[in-house]
């Protein structure tokens, strides 16, 4: 994966920000972004947004290889998301439950430019639900991942840099893993970037003069109870429907803990028993065939319908077909650092995968049992009723001859 060309395109479009406002006249005076704008003018600033949108999408997919398009999706979304965080932030709805998927239907979807990016993050359209608030501190963190690797490329001499970077990024790690909900989807999103990080870590430590000791200095993302998550990488699909995903959206801070730490691995992958009502419950809202959700999901991403437009809007690459997608889901990992694969639809949660385990909720085998035991009955009685059949028409055929 080319993450210095992806961090490129984030701080072009970063660049066009002063402070947290977008620029509009210098996109006005720039060919290259004022061209997806209506009659090349860009009249508002969420019109602004969404032709930088626009641009580095298009920009960015037109520069990797066909097969790793659907490795990036997730930072180009967390980088839209922090822009309409903060068109949010202003505005007289504070409603911290709000998606990316409601605030772009808000602020975006009536500022049309010339290019329909959005309908291009269909492969992974269940991101679109995840809370805006998150997604806007995953990009944080991933503008500090960008940050170090643009610094080293720049200055890979300045080691004090590296460092104070490298502790920026493992601090802002730790903030949000205590702020999350502890769901899959959310985990995965977590340490995606983690993999972005560890591939630059073991860059820079292989590039890097070993009697600098960077192995030692350059931090890992480790959690505060001092567990290292596995890395995320690849395609992966995201659910956000389960109520462990929104746990945690009455209340979105990012500087206390949500939870204690020191928690064991296990206890983030099952939670406890659950009462029976609860267990029914669920049982009813939840599909019982969940291998084959687990087969649907890696073909439901991408077929990407639009491709056909994209080609009108000349972009010449497609998105990777369903079996690559696929793959790409087999090879990853449990990113809660179990090294278990998870089901992608998060995906649907743990405890509703639990929950069918412990009997069978049709009771077949007792069923086929009663039926047998009735079978048997039945045979039963119709032989005893043959028999007593039988011995009237013996009786009756004696009292025939003894009356002749």
């Amino acid at each position: 994966m080319d993450h210095k060309l992806m961090c490129k395109y984030i701080n072009i479009a970063d660049s066009y920000f002063k402070g947290k406002n977008a620029v509009t006249k210098i996109i006005n005076k720039d060919p290259t972004i004022n061209g997806f704008c209506n009659n090349g003018v860009c009249k508002t600033y969420e019109a602004g947004i969404n032709a930088l949108a626009a641009y580095i999408f298009k920009q960015f997919k037109y520069s990797i290889e066909d097969h790793e398009y659907n490795k990036y999706d997730e930072y180009l979304l967390m980088w839209l998301s922090d822009k309409l965080f903060e068109i949010h932030n202003k505005s007289e709805d504070k409603d911290n439950k709000i998606t990316l998927n409601k605030a772009y239907d808000t602020y975006l979807k009536n500022h049309k430019v010339n290019f329909n990016y959005w309908i291009l993050f269909d492969n992974i359209k269940g991101l679109k639900e995840a809370n805006l608030k998150y997604m806007s501190e995953f990009y944080k963190l991933l503008n500090k991942i960008c940050k170090i690797i643009t610094d080293y490329e720049k200055s890979p001499d300045e080691i004090g840099n590296l460092i104070t970077n490298s502790t920026e990024c493992s601090n802002q790690y730790i903030s949000i893993y205590n702020d999350i909900p502890k769901c899959q989807s959310y985990l995965d999103l977590l340490n995606k970037l983690k993999g972005i990080y560890d591939d630059f870590r073991k860059y820079a430590i292989n590039t890097t003069d070993s009697s600098i000791k960077l192995e030692n200095n350059l931090k890992k993302f480790i959690r505060e109870d001092g567990v290292e998550m596995d890395a995320v990488r690849g395609f992966k699909s995201y659910k956000f429907s389960s109520s462990k995903c929104k746990s945690l959206d009455k209340k979105i801070t990012m500087s206390k803990p949500t939870e204690p730490s020191g928690l064991p691995r296990s206890s983030e992958e099952i939670p406890p028993p659950q009462p029976l009502k609860q267990l029914k419950d669920s049982q009813e809202k939840t599909p019982p065939e969940e291998p084959s959700e687990k087969l649907k999901s890696p073909s439901s991403s991408p077929p990407l319908t639009p491709s056909s437009e994209m080609q009108k809007q000349d972009l010449t690459s497609t998105p990777p077909s369903p079996e690559q997608s696929k793959d790409q889901s087999s090879a990853q990992k449990d990113s809660d650092g179990s090294g278990n694969e998870q089901d992608s639809s998060d995906r649907a949660p743990v405890e509703e995968v639990t929950q069918s385990a412990p009997e069978d909720p049709f009771n077949t085998g007792s069923f086929i049992l009663s039926v047998s035991f009735q079978g048997v009955e039945k045979l039963n009685d119709a032989t005893t009723s043959f028999e007593t059949i039988k011995k009237r028409i013996a009786e009756c055929t004696d009292t025939i001859k003894n009356l002749y």
